[in-house]
């Protein structure tokens, strides 16, 4: 398990300069959970920037069949706590599937996944889509 502060700083182009602060606690396992409990923005937003208040949680369960193969249940939940009610919460749910494989001598994991979106704010898409490469490097 690791916990303690994460920092980083916002990567749209209007949020250019803004500073997130936020607890978090991360455990993995089978099931796993990481939850960033919150970002706040910090300090006085420039003239093209915006304060920000975000939450995410994201269980998730992992099930090995063994030979490389792994399929995986979870969603990267999101609340906005500077939108109006109705419109704060981003709840997707799905699953992923991810052989191990490897090109060359180089072992890499692939992971494709859909995911729908049972809770929305308006104008948000229905569904989501996930595609991963992680390159694995064993001793």
């Amino acid at each position: 398990m690791r916990h303690g502060p994460s920092y980083g700083r916002r990567a749209a182009a209007a949020d250019v300069g803004c500073v997130t602060l936020a607890p978090l606690v991360e455990e993995f396992g089978v099931p796993g959970q990481r939850v960033d409990l919150a970002h706040w923005s910090i300090g006085t937003p420039g003239s093209d920037q915006r304060n920000f208040s975000l939450t995410t949680l994201q269980p998730f369960i992992n099930y090995n069949f063994g030979h490389g193969l792994a399929a995986g249940f979870s969603s990267q939940t999101t609340r906005d706590g500077d939108q109006p009610d109705g419109q704060q919460w981003t709840v997707p749910v799905g699953g992923t599937i991810s052989p191990v494989l490897k090109i060359g001598h180089q072992p890499l994991s692939l992971a494709g996944g859909a995911f729908y979106n049972v809770a929305r704010p308006p104008g948000a898409s229905e569904w989501q889509l996930r595609f991963q490469i992680t390159f694995l490097f064993p001793e």
